[in-house]
């Protein structure tokens, strides 16, 4: 076990370390392809730890991610837990589309409504089918009819705050 893999199997990560190793892999870029491989770690704590590092670390340097697009979108449709979910979905987000990965948008709009997903994975699925879809304009209208056929009232407040601005957005794509 290495030295940053031992930090991120603690138990009791908080976000200022998280936020420190997210600077030191800035400040030391070949750092860098290591805390990636983590992401990947079987070990379900090192994983889910080394994405978080990846979130903070993607506000500052999203360009360390641009090329990995295609391995996080592929991991969160794989994945079966919800918090790394929720966190590959919010690096994604932060990136701009270069394609419409299919399987990713399926994967979105299979989601974004699902009373089984966490409510932070659907408001994100929702939000990053919003994003994949205005790439590819001619697949709004199926957003569209998604989303003004869901009821909001069935659903959490955080999610129901995407559906309204969702529309809104939508609205104006006429």
């Amino acid at each position: 076990m290495n030295g940053l893999e031992e930090i991120l199997s603690d138990g009791r990560l908080g976000v200022k370390k998280v936020k420190a190793l997210a600077d030191s892999v800035e400040a030391s870029p070949d750092m860098f392809d290591v805390l990636y491989g983590l992401a990947f770690s079987e070990d379900e704590r090192v994983s889910w730890h080394a994405l978080w590092v990846c979130e903070h670390l993607c506000d500052n340097c999203p360009e360390l991610f641009l090329d990995k697009r295609n391995e996080l979108s592929e991991l969160v449709i794989s994945c079966g837990h919800d918090g790394k979910r929720r966190i590959l979905l919010n690096i994604l987000l932060a990136l701009p589309v270069d394609e419409v990965r299919v399987g990713l948008l399926n994967f979105c709009f299979d989601n974004m409504l699902s009373p089984a997903r966490a409510i932070a994975v659907q408001a994100n699925c929702m939000k990053l089918a919003l994003k994949l879809c205005e790439k590819e304009p001619e697949l709004l209208p199926e957003l569209k009819c998604i989303v003004e056929s869901c009821e909001p009232s069935f659903y959490s407040k955080g999610v129901q705050s995407v559906i309204k601005a969702t529309r809104k957005r939508l609205g104006k794509k006429r």
